[in-house]
Parts: structure tokens; C-alpha cells; sequence
């Protein structure tokens, strides 16, 4: 597990740009989450590359940890 997630909007535009650029990422409910060790680079990345219209990055929590694994959340 990475040290840091990128969140991004499900948007067909994105998700299409994500996969030719190459990155990983796993969808949980509206959000695609990106897993990465080197968040600054990859946002740089995906900002020229994606253009996404929302993106965030967050401090991976153990929460990222056991939706990877059930994919579903704590709370569910």
C-alpha cells in the first residue's frame, strides 16, 4: 500500500485517460482511488495528462487498507 491516495471524480474522460497513461487506479463508489508512493509527480501527471475536474489527495488511512482488500467500508 502506498503512502498516499489520489482521489478523482468517475468520469469516462478520466478513466479513459488514467488507463492510457498507465495508472492504476480501483473505483469505489463515484471516486477512482490512485494508490501511489509519489503523489506530487503523479498529480502533476494526471493534471496536464487528465484534466480532471475534482482531484484531492489525502494520507492513506487503514480504511484505503480494507476497502482494498473487501472492497467495501467499515461502515458497511
Amino acid at each position: 500500500m502506498g503512502r498516499a491516495v489520489i482521489e478523482t471524480l468517475d468520469e469516462p474522460a478520466v478513466i479513459d485517460c488514467l488507463e492510457r497513461e498507465g495508472v492504476a487506479f480501483e473505483r469505489f463508489g463515484d471516486l477512482l482511488h490512485i494508490t501511489t508512493d509519489t503523489p506530487d509527480a503523479l498529480v502533476q501527471r494526471l493534471v496536464a495528462a487528465c484534466n480532471p475536474s475534482r482531484l484531492s489527495v489525502r494520507n492513506a488511512t487503514l480504511e484505503d487498507v480494507f476497502l482494498r482488500l473487501t472492497g467495501r467500508g467499515l461502515k458497511d
